[in-house]
């Protein structure tokens, strides 16, 4: 009886819950420059990595390391275009190594940091 008047209440409303996807693209953007993996961006929100990827791709369109790789690489070459070196722009973006960095900005931008830089 009681949980019958709980629910036919209509004078309050409780908040929406976030969901499962919007509780994930706040933690990765949050943690974007982190050492992020998706095993354990998974894990984390005690998922399988299959189903974490699953609700990630149905939110975004992309893959988990796509979606990271992707605002890093914006970050950094926002960071180039404010001055700074194509060394720092990646590690201070969260790339480890400057080879990887230059071979995902040549292929997601078509162009080298370098000739961004002299723009």
């Amino acid at each position: 009886m009681i949980n019958k008047l709980f629910l036919s209440r209509t004078d309050f409303e409780y908040p929406p819950s976030q969901s499962a996807a919007e509780k994930i693209m706040s933690y990765v953007n949050a943690h974007i420059f982190d050492d992020l993996t998706v095993p354990e961006l998974a894990q984390h929100f005690y998922l399988s990595t299959s189903q974490f990827g699953r609700i990630f791709r149905q939110a975004l369109g992309s893959s988990p390391w796509e979606y990271i790789t992707i605002k890093r690489l914006t970050a950094a070459r926002e960071k180039i275009y404010g001055g700074e070196s194509a060394q720092n722009a990646a590690l201070c973006c969260g790339f480890k190594d400057y080879s990887s960095f230059f071979r995902a900005y040549v292929k997601y931008f078509a162009t080298s940091p370098k000739d961004d830089k002299q723009r």
